[in-house]
Protein backbone atom coordinates (compact mmCIF):
# COMPACT_ATOMS: atom_id res chain seq x y z
CA UNK A 1 0.00 0.00 0.00
CA UNK A 2 2.65 2.28 0.50
CA UNK A 3 4.70 1.82 -2.18
CA UNK A 4 1.27 2.07 -4.19
CA UNK A 5 0.73 5.27 -2.04
CA UNK A 6 4.08 6.67 -3.12
CA UNK A 7 3.72 5.70 -7.34
CA UNK A 8 0.08 7.87 -6.89
CA UNK A 9 2.12 10.62 -4.99
CA UNK A 10 4.63 10.38 -8.08
CA UNK A 11 1.89 10.36 -10.55
CA UNK A 12 0.53 13.32 -8.86
CA UNK A 13 4.00 15.08 -9.17
CA UNK A 14 4.26 13.98 -12.75
CA UNK A 15 0.87 15.46 -13.48
CA UNK A 16 1.44 19.12 -11.94
CA UNK A 17 4.68 19.31 -13.82
CA UNK A 18 2.77 18.11 -16.84
CA UNK A 19 0.34 21.18 -16.51
CA UNK A 20 2.51 23.60 -15.44
CA UNK A 21 4.55 22.65 -18.43
CA UNK A 22 1.36 22.81 -20.70
CA UNK A 23 0.80 26.53 -19.17
CA UNK A 24 4.33 27.31 -19.88
CA UNK A 25 3.72 26.20 -23.84
CA UNK A 26 0.60 27.99 -23.72
CA UNK A 27 2.02 31.18 -22.08
CA UNK A 28 4.75 30.84 -24.77
CA UNK A 29 2.26 30.20 -27.73
CA UNK A 30 0.09 33.25 -26.80
CA UNK A 31 3.18 35.63 -26.75
CA UNK A 32 4.00 34.11 -30.57
CA UNK A 33 0.15 34.24 -31.07
CA UNK A 34 0.68 37.91 -29.87
CA UNK A 35 3.80 39.00 -31.51
CA UNK A 36 2.65 41.76 -33.44
CA UNK A 37 2.11 43.55 -30.15
CA UNK A 38 4.39 46.05 -28.52
CA UNK A 39 6.15 44.60 -25.42
CA UNK A 40 7.00 48.08 -23.58
CA UNK A 41 5.45 51.11 -24.70
CA UNK A 42 4.53 51.36 -28.43
CA UNK A 43 7.60 51.80 -30.27
CA UNK A 44 9.49 48.48 -29.25
CA UNK A 45 8.60 45.18 -30.83
CA UNK A 46 9.45 42.16 -29.29
CA UNK A 47 8.40 39.09 -32.02
CA UNK A 48 9.61 40.06 -35.10
CA UNK A 49 7.68 37.10 -37.36
CA UNK A 50 5.20 38.31 -39.66
CA UNK A 51 6.74 41.73 -40.36
CA UNK A 52 7.71 42.59 -43.17
CA UNK A 53 10.41 45.53 -44.68
CA UNK A 54 9.57 47.44 -48.25
CA UNK A 55 13.10 49.47 -49.04
CA UNK A 56 11.92 52.04 -51.54
CA UNK A 57 14.24 54.06 -52.58
CA UNK A 58 17.66 56.25 -51.60
CA UNK A 59 17.37 59.99 -50.71
CA UNK A 60 19.45 62.63 -49.16
CA UNK A 61 17.34 64.23 -46.35
CA UNK A 62 18.69 67.13 -44.22
CA UNK A 63 21.91 66.63 -45.43
CA UNK A 64 22.63 62.63 -44.90
CA UNK A 65 21.92 59.65 -47.20
CA UNK A 66 18.76 57.89 -45.74
CA UNK A 67 16.92 54.94 -46.97
CA UNK A 68 13.11 54.93 -47.17
CA UNK A 69 11.40 52.18 -45.92
CA UNK A 70 7.68 51.08 -44.90
CA UNK A 71 7.26 48.74 -42.40
CA UNK A 72 4.15 46.21 -42.72
CA UNK A 73 2.91 44.20 -40.02
CA UNK A 74 0.96 41.04 -42.32
CA UNK A 75 4.40 40.27 -44.35
CA UNK A 76 2.23 37.48 -45.55
CA UNK A 77 0.44 39.62 -48.17
CA UNK A 78 3.86 40.45 -49.59
CA UNK A 79 3.68 43.88 -48.71
CA UNK A 80 0.48 45.16 -50.42
CA UNK A 81 -1.57 46.24 -47.89
CA UNK A 82 -1.54 49.99 -45.85
CA UNK A 83 2.19 50.16 -43.98
CA UNK A 84 2.47 50.86 -40.33
CA UNK A 85 4.50 53.64 -41.29
CA UNK A 86 7.12 55.54 -43.69
CA UNK A 87 10.49 56.02 -41.96
CA UNK A 88 14.04 56.81 -42.73
CA UNK A 89 17.04 55.11 -41.46
CA UNK A 90 21.04 56.05 -42.44
CA UNK A 91 22.33 54.18 -45.25
CA UNK A 92 25.26 52.54 -43.76
CA UNK A 93 23.02 51.44 -40.48
CA UNK A 94 20.77 49.43 -43.63
CA UNK A 95 23.36 48.24 -45.24
CA UNK A 96 25.04 46.91 -42.08
CA UNK A 97 21.60 45.74 -41.27
CA UNK A 98 20.71 43.72 -44.36
CA UNK A 99 24.33 41.95 -44.10
CA UNK A 100 23.84 40.97 -40.93
CA UNK A 101 20.56 39.31 -42.27
CA UNK A 102 22.36 37.18 -44.79
CA UNK A 103 25.01 36.26 -42.51
CA UNK A 104 22.16 34.77 -39.51
CA UNK A 105 20.36 33.27 -42.67
CA UNK A 106 23.69 31.36 -44.25
CA UNK A 107 24.81 30.23 -40.12
CA UNK A 108 20.95 29.39 -40.11
CA UNK A 109 21.33 26.90 -43.27
CA UNK A 110 24.61 25.77 -41.82
CA UNK A 111 27.34 27.51 -43.98
CA UNK A 112 29.10 28.73 -41.00
CA UNK A 113 32.59 29.20 -43.25
CA UNK A 114 30.27 32.01 -44.77
CA UNK A 115 32.15 35.37 -44.92
CA UNK A 116 30.87 39.55 -45.91
CA UNK A 117 31.75 40.45 -48.79
CA UNK A 118 34.59 42.85 -49.08
CA UNK A 119 32.89 45.78 -49.62
CA UNK A 120 30.92 45.64 -46.64
CA UNK A 121 33.91 47.29 -45.07
CA UNK A 122 32.62 50.84 -47.00
CA UNK A 123 29.16 50.63 -44.50
CA UNK A 124 31.16 52.33 -42.06
CA UNK A 125 34.17 55.39 -42.95
CA UNK A 126 37.08 54.20 -44.19
CA UNK A 127 40.30 55.50 -45.83
CA UNK A 128 40.78 55.30 -49.43
CA UNK A 129 43.92 55.69 -51.59
CA UNK A 130 43.18 57.03 -55.00
CA UNK A 131 44.45 58.20 -57.62
CA UNK A 132 44.21 61.82 -56.28
CA UNK A 133 45.93 60.80 -52.80
CA UNK A 134 44.31 59.77 -49.95
CA UNK A 135 40.32 60.22 -49.06
CA UNK A 136 37.76 59.48 -46.74
CA UNK A 137 34.33 56.64 -48.13
CA UNK A 138 31.40 55.25 -47.14
CA UNK A 139 28.75 54.23 -48.68
CA UNK A 140 25.51 56.28 -49.62
CA UNK A 141 23.36 56.71 -52.40
CA UNK A 142 24.17 56.86 -56.34
CA UNK A 143 23.71 60.78 -57.51
CA UNK A 144 21.89 59.92 -60.40
CA UNK A 145 19.82 56.30 -59.44
CA UNK A 146 17.64 56.51 -56.25
CA UNK A 147 17.62 52.88 -56.25
CA UNK A 148 21.26 52.32 -56.01
CA UNK A 149 24.15 52.71 -53.52
CA UNK A 150 27.61 54.09 -54.65
CA UNK A 151 30.86 54.61 -52.48
CA UNK A 152 30.83 58.37 -51.93
CA UNK A 153 33.87 60.67 -51.58
CA UNK A 154 34.55 62.87 -48.38
CA UNK A 155 36.76 65.75 -47.79
CA UNK A 156 37.18 65.02 -43.74
CA UNK A 157 38.27 61.60 -41.56
CA UNK A 158 34.47 61.67 -40.35
CA UNK A 159 32.79 61.52 -43.63
CA UNK A 160 30.73 64.04 -42.74
CA UNK A 161 31.57 66.71 -45.74
CA UNK A 162 31.10 65.50 -48.99
CA UNK A 163 33.70 66.14 -51.46
CA UNK A 164 31.99 66.73 -54.95
CA UNK A 165 34.55 66.14 -58.02
CA UNK A 166 33.01 67.13 -61.36
CA UNK A 167 29.73 67.67 -59.71
CA UNK A 168 29.90 63.75 -58.60
CA UNK A 169 30.47 62.64 -55.07
CA UNK A 170 30.75 58.69 -55.91
CA UNK A 171 33.70 56.94 -56.02
CA UNK A 172 34.60 54.63 -59.04
CA UNK A 173 34.44 51.71 -56.64
CA UNK A 174 32.48 48.00 -56.93
CA UNK A 175 29.86 47.51 -54.31
CA UNK A 176 27.53 45.31 -56.26
CA UNK A 177 27.69 42.72 -54.06
CA UNK A 178 26.39 44.54 -51.45
CA UNK A 179 23.35 46.35 -53.22
CA UNK A 180 19.75 47.08 -51.12
CA UNK A 181 16.74 45.11 -52.66
CA UNK A 182 14.80 47.94 -53.36
CA UNK A 183 11.06 47.64 -53.93
CA UNK A 184 11.34 44.09 -52.92
CA UNK A 185 9.43 43.00 -49.75
CA UNK A 186 11.84 41.79 -47.12
CA UNK A 187 10.27 39.29 -44.30
CA UNK A 188 11.90 40.16 -41.22
CA UNK A 189 12.12 36.23 -40.08
CA UNK A 190 12.69 33.37 -42.58
CA UNK A 191 11.57 30.00 -41.59
CA UNK A 192 13.59 27.04 -42.76
CA UNK A 193 12.60 23.51 -42.80
CA UNK A 194 13.93 21.69 -39.78
CA UNK A 195 13.20 19.13 -37.05
CA UNK A 196 13.18 19.92 -33.44
CA UNK A 197 16.17 16.96 -32.98
CA UNK A 198 18.92 19.37 -34.98
CA UNK A 199 17.69 22.80 -32.98
CA UNK A 200 17.34 23.27 -28.88
CA UNK A 201 14.70 24.83 -27.29
CA UNK A 202 15.36 28.47 -27.61
CA UNK A 203 16.19 28.55 -31.80
CA UNK A 204 12.21 29.38 -32.52
CA UNK A 205 12.30 32.52 -29.48
CA UNK A 206 15.74 33.18 -31.09
CA UNK A 207 14.28 33.59 -34.45
CA UNK A 208 11.42 35.54 -33.15
CA UNK A 209 13.43 38.06 -31.41
CA UNK A 210 16.96 38.26 -33.25
CA UNK A 211 16.20 39.47 -36.96
CA UNK A 212 18.76 42.01 -37.35
CA UNK A 213 17.50 43.21 -40.47
CA UNK A 214 13.93 44.40 -38.82
CA UNK A 215 15.32 45.14 -35.47
CA UNK A 216 18.21 47.38 -36.21
CA UNK A 217 16.54 49.23 -38.66
CA UNK A 218 13.91 50.00 -36.22
CA UNK A 219 15.81 50.65 -33.79
CA UNK A 220 17.61 53.75 -35.47
CA UNK A 221 14.03 54.89 -37.74
CA UNK A 222 12.91 58.31 -37.88
CA UNK A 223 9.58 58.88 -39.05
CA UNK A 224 9.70 60.11 -42.66
CA UNK A 225 7.59 63.87 -42.36
CA UNK A 226 5.67 65.33 -45.08
CA UNK A 227 9.12 67.13 -46.28
CA UNK A 228 10.96 63.81 -46.72
CA UNK A 229 7.66 61.76 -47.95
CA UNK A 230 7.61 65.19 -50.28
CA UNK A 231 11.51 64.90 -51.48
CA UNK A 232 11.06 60.83 -52.22
CA UNK A 233 7.97 61.36 -54.17
CA UNK A 234 9.82 64.06 -56.39
CA UNK A 235 12.62 61.47 -56.90
CA UNK A 236 9.81 58.57 -57.43
CA UNK A 237 8.27 60.74 -59.97
CA UNK A 238 11.20 61.36 -61.78
CA UNK A 239 11.94 58.14 -62.43
CA UNK A 240 8.82 56.70 -63.50
CA UNK A 241 5.38 57.89 -65.03
CA UNK A 242 2.93 58.98 -62.53
CA UNK A 243 -1.28 58.13 -62.88
CA UNK A 244 -1.41 61.34 -64.54
CA UNK A 245 1.51 61.44 -66.84
CA UNK A 246 -0.32 58.25 -68.24
CA UNK A 247 -3.16 59.93 -68.92
CA UNK A 248 -1.70 62.86 -70.50
CA UNK A 249 0.18 60.57 -72.66
CA UNK A 250 -2.73 58.84 -73.80
CA UNK A 251 -5.08 62.05 -74.35
CA UNK A 252 -1.92 63.34 -77.02
CA UNK A 253 -1.44 60.60 -78.16
CA UNK A 254 -4.59 59.62 -79.57
CA UNK A 255 -5.03 63.10 -80.87
CA UNK A 256 -2.02 63.11 -82.73
CA UNK A 257 -3.76 59.93 -84.57
CA UNK A 258 -7.05 61.47 -84.85
CA UNK A 259 -5.61 64.45 -86.59
CA UNK A 260 -3.93 61.82 -88.78
CA UNK A 261 -6.45 60.09 -89.68
CA UNK A 262 -8.42 62.94 -90.77
CA UNK A 263 -5.23 64.37 -92.77
CA UNK A 264 -5.26 61.54 -94.69
CA UNK A 265 -8.82 61.67 -95.53
CA UNK A 266 -8.96 65.25 -96.06
CA UNK A 267 -5.82 64.52 -98.98
CA UNK A 268 -8.33 62.14 -100.23
CA UNK A 269 -10.92 63.95 -100.49
CA UNK A 270 -8.64 67.19 -102.08
CA UNK A 271 -7.72 64.71 -104.68
CA UNK A 272 -11.49 64.15 -105.61
CA UNK A 273 -11.80 67.44 -105.85
CA UNK A 274 -9.12 68.09 -108.67
CA UNK A 275 -10.71 65.26 -110.78
CA UNK A 276 -13.78 66.41 -110.64
CA UNK A 277 -12.57 70.00 -111.77
CA UNK A 278 -10.45 68.80 -114.68
CA UNK A 279 -14.19 67.55 -115.89
CA UNK A 280 -16.15 70.58 -114.94
CA UNK A 281 -16.96 72.79 -117.65
CA UNK A 282 -16.48 76.23 -115.30
CA UNK A 283 -12.86 76.90 -114.70
CA UNK A 284 -11.68 76.68 -111.24
CA UNK A 285 -7.98 77.04 -109.47
CA UNK A 286 -7.51 73.30 -108.52
CA UNK A 287 -5.25 72.12 -105.43
CA UNK A 288 -1.50 72.08 -105.64
CA UNK A 289 0.21 68.79 -105.99
CA UNK A 290 1.50 67.55 -103.11
CA UNK A 291 4.81 67.73 -102.15
CA UNK A 292 4.58 64.33 -99.54
CA UNK A 293 2.98 61.39 -100.87
CA UNK A 294 0.76 59.68 -98.09
CA UNK A 295 3.45 56.96 -97.99
CA UNK A 296 6.28 59.14 -96.82
CA UNK A 297 3.89 60.43 -94.68
CA UNK A 298 3.15 58.06 -93.15
CA UNK A 299 6.42 56.48 -93.06
CA UNK A 300 7.47 59.54 -90.88
CA UNK A 301 4.06 59.76 -88.47
CA UNK A 302 5.28 55.81 -87.49
CA UNK A 303 9.11 56.98 -86.96
CA UNK A 304 7.82 59.70 -84.49
CA UNK A 305 5.64 57.30 -82.53
CA UNK A 306 7.69 54.57 -82.52
CA UNK A 307 10.54 57.10 -80.92
CA UNK A 308 7.83 58.59 -78.62
CA UNK A 309 7.25 54.90 -77.16
CA UNK A 310 11.24 54.06 -77.02
CA UNK A 311 11.37 57.64 -74.77
CA UNK A 312 8.29 56.58 -72.71
CA UNK A 313 9.77 53.19 -72.07
CA UNK A 314 12.95 54.37 -70.97
CA UNK A 315 11.44 57.30 -68.86
CA UNK A 316 13.13 59.94 -70.95
CA UNK A 317 9.81 62.32 -69.91
CA UNK A 318 11.93 65.59 -71.64
CA UNK A 319 12.42 64.20 -74.86
CA UNK A 320 9.22 62.28 -74.76
CA UNK A 321 7.02 65.04 -73.67
CA UNK A 322 9.00 67.39 -76.86
CA UNK A 323 8.71 64.51 -79.30
CA UNK A 324 5.14 64.47 -78.32
CA UNK A 325 4.01 67.65 -78.27
CA UNK A 326 5.90 68.93 -81.92
CA UNK A 327 4.30 66.18 -83.49
CA UNK A 328 1.06 67.38 -82.20
CA UNK A 329 1.75 70.63 -83.34
CA UNK A 330 3.45 69.74 -86.47
CA UNK A 331 0.12 67.72 -87.65
CA UNK A 332 -2.46 70.16 -86.48
CA UNK A 333 -0.49 72.79 -88.26
CA UNK A 334 -0.25 70.54 -91.53
CA UNK A 335 -4.03 70.19 -90.94
CA UNK A 336 -4.90 73.60 -90.44
CA UNK A 337 -2.96 74.31 -94.44
CA UNK A 338 -4.96 71.72 -96.05
CA UNK A 339 -8.51 73.45 -94.56
CA UNK A 340 -7.17 76.83 -96.00
CA UNK A 341 -6.16 75.39 -99.09
CA UNK A 342 -9.02 73.33 -99.95
CA UNK A 343 -11.10 76.84 -98.85
CA UNK A 344 -9.42 78.98 -100.94
CA UNK A 345 -9.54 76.10 -104.34
CA UNK A 346 -13.49 75.85 -104.02
CA UNK A 347 -14.43 79.48 -103.85
CA UNK A 348 -11.78 80.47 -106.73
CA UNK A 349 -13.07 82.25 -110.21
CA UNK A 350 -10.38 82.95 -112.88
CA UNK A 351 -10.42 86.23 -113.93
CA UNK A 352 -10.22 85.66 -117.40
CA UNK A 353 -12.91 83.87 -117.39
CA UNK A 354 -14.99 86.18 -116.24
CA UNK A 355 -13.83 88.88 -118.68
CA UNK A 356 -15.14 86.03 -121.39
CA UNK A 357 -18.46 85.61 -119.67
CA UNK A 358 -18.96 89.47 -120.00
CA UNK A 359 -17.88 89.48 -123.74
CA UNK A 360 -20.41 86.83 -124.16
CA UNK A 361 -23.19 88.41 -122.52
CA UNK A 362 -22.47 91.96 -124.15
CA UNK A 363 -22.19 90.92 -127.81
CA UNK A 364 -25.78 90.00 -129.02
CA UNK A 365 -26.62 93.45 -127.63
CA UNK A 366 -23.88 95.09 -130.16
CA UNK A 367 -25.39 93.15 -132.91
CA UNK A 368 -28.44 94.32 -132.51
CA UNK A 369 -27.80 98.02 -131.93
CA UNK A 370 -25.98 97.70 -135.78
CA UNK A 371 -29.18 96.47 -136.97
CA UNK A 372 -31.48 99.31 -136.11
CA UNK A 373 -28.78 102.11 -137.26
CA UNK A 374 -28.99 100.50 -140.62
Amino acid sequence: DAVEEENGDDAAVDEGDDAAQDEDDGNYNNNVANYHNYENGDDEIKYWAGYAVYPKKCVTYKGVDVIVFNVYENGFKQCSDTPMGTYVTPVPTFVEAYLDQLEANEQDMGNDDYELPEAAAYSQCAQYNGNNGQYSVMIGCTDDDPHSLSVNIYSDATCETRDYMNGMDDANIDVSDIQIPFHSCQACVTWLDKNDDEVDDQYYENKLINAPLCSQIWARKEDCDKSCQKLSKEYEDSQHWTKSDAILLSVLGAFAALMMVVIMQKRRQMRAQDDSLLASEVPMKSTEEPMISDKHLLIAFGVCVLLIVIFALAVLKGLTWALLLGLNLALFGFLLKMVMDSGTACGYNDDDSDDEEEEELQEPQGQGTAGELT
